[in-house]
Parts: structure tokens; C-alpha cells; sequence
């Protein structure tokens, strides 16, 4: 009967020490999590609205008609992930839109001068200036007129 009875006592200062170390492990990472929330909120007070190098473009369209789809790539520069929340779009005249990916899929380009300005926005909200990337659509076919034939013809064999 003895030796059961230490076997209780020993199994419950087992499990007293297996609690103890648990809550010693969740507590630590519980003050981990509160001194990060902490450090989130002293970042997300950044003010982007003067900053202008922040994006940088890393890929501009190379189509210079409306014919197929053409792609604009972005980054955040390095070293300034930590200040940008997410980036916004704009093409042309349209609204602002985020921009999940990296990439804006530029479709059904009309004839003319095309923009498309990016910006960055804090996880406050403040946006930061925009840059912009300017080309021209030309999807007017041009007109060819032969007048004559040349004077000479070659064969080469």
C-alpha cells in the first residue's frame, strides 16, 4: 500500500512540475506577443505622405498597342518592407485600387497617352507620393502605298 501511495505522490509532482514548466513557457510567449502588438503600433504611426522612395518599378509594358495584355512590376526597395501595408494602383484616370501581387495586368488600352502611378500606404493609412510610368498606345494601323517596282530584280540561289 506504501509504494502506491509514493507512486501518487511521485506522479503528481511529476505532473506539477510538467504544469509549472508550461505555464512558465506560455506566459513568456504571451508577454512576446504583447511587446510585438507593441512594436506594430509604434510602426504603424510612420508617415508616408513625404516619402517618394519607397516603390521602385521593376518591369515597365513592352507592347505599344492594345493587341494583348502587357504587365507593369513593382517592388517595395529593401529596407522599407517593414513601413509599406499594402501599395495602390492607378491607370490612367481610374480610381486608386490595391495591388496584391506585384504586378498590374494592363488591358483594352485605348489610343494614347497612358500613366499608371503607384503609391505605398502605411498600416496607418498615410499614402506616400506617387511615382508614375508614362508611355503611348498606338494601335492605328498605318497605311502603306507601294508607287512603283524596283528597278531591278535579284535571284540568289
Amino acid at each position: 500500500m506504501r509504494r502506491k501511495q509514493w507512486s501518487i505522490v511521485v506522479l503528481v509532482f511529476i505532473s506539477f512540475l510538467i504544469t509549472s514548466t508550461l505555464f512558465t513557457n506560455c506566459s513568456s510567449q504571451f508577454q512576446s506577443a504583447s511587446e510585438l502588438s507593441l512594436k506594430n503600433a509604434n510602426a504603424s504611426l510612420v508617415d508616408l505622405s513625404n516619402m517618394t522612395d519607397l516603390l521602385l518599378i521593376t518591369q515597365r509594358p513592352s507592347n505599344l498597342s492594345n493587341k494583348s495584355n502587357d504587365v507593369l512590376r513593382y517592388a517595395i526597395k529593401s529596407g522599407k518592407e517593414s513601413l509599406v501595408e499594402s501599395v495602390e494602383a492607378q491607370v490612367n484616370s481610374q480610381e486608386w485600387q490595391i495591388v496584391y501581387d506585384s504586378e498590374i495586368v494592363l488591358t483594352d488600352l485605348k489610343y494614347g497617352n497612358q500613366k499608371v502611378s503607384l503609391r505605398a500606404v502605411s498600416k496607418d493609412g498615410s499614402r506616400s507620393q506617387s511615382i508614375e510610368y508614362r508611355w503611348f498606345v498606338d494601335n492605328i494601323k498605318p497605311v502603306v502605298i507601294v508607287n512603283s517596282k524596283p528597278a531591278m530584280q535579284i535571284s540568289d540561289n
